[in-house]
Order: C-alpha cells, then sequence, then structure tokens
C-alpha cells in the first residue's frame, strides 16, 4: 500500500458547520498533535492586501496576549507549544493558513 493510500484510509470528517468542514486524520507516526486551520478566499484588488496582512497581524498579539513576547511566553506554558500563520497564492486564491 502507498502512502497516498495509506493517508487518505487515516482521514475522518468529523462535521460540517456553516461551510466550515473538520478533518481528523490518524497518524501512529508522529508523536505530536497539530492542528492545521486553512482559510481559502479569491484574489481581488479590494481584499488583497487584507489578506496578505491577516496572519502576520495575529502573529504579533491579541487582546490578552498583546506582545510578540507575551504570546511566546504563553506558548512555553504549554510545554513548548507552536503558533504559526502564512498566506500563498494558489492560482486565482489566497490561502492562509494557521498551524498550532
Amino acid at each position: 500500500m502507498t502512502d497516498t493510500a495509506r493517508s487518505q484510509e487515516n482521514l475522518n470528517k468529523l462535521f460540517e458547520v456553516n461551510g466550515i468542514t473538520v478533518y481528523n486524520i490518524k497518524s501512529s507516526r508522529f508523536k505530536t498533535n497539530t492542528i492545521n486551520i486553512f482559510f481559502q478566499d479569491n484574489l481581488n484588488k479590494n481584499t488583497v492586501a487584507l489578506n496578505a496582512l491577516f496572519p502576520s497581524i495575529l502573529r504579533r498579539g491579541t487582546h490578552k496576549l498583546p506582545t510578540l513576547k507575551d504570546v511566546n511566553l504563553y506558548l512555553e506554558e504549554l510545554y513548548g507549544a507552536v503558533f504559526d500563520c502564512g498566506v500563498r497564492k494558489k492560482r486565482r486564491k489566497a490561502d492562509n493558513s494557521f498551524l498550532f
């Protein structure tokens, strides 16, 4: 059995709400848990700047954790958890991704 077939075999759709589909992929190859969130938007001149800035703004802080230092200290309290985000252009769409 190929790796692709094995991966598809472990892909389970958990639920869908308001057009958002949540999947679970179980694997015994890794010891860590990862949550990836992807948002996709059509590229147009009114939203291209927002799509580019949105991940960077979220990485910098929140209302409860206003600085990058606060975010990193909080993540360290969670046993070295990681938060990362980015944006990429794929065809005529912008893909925003968030990794926890």
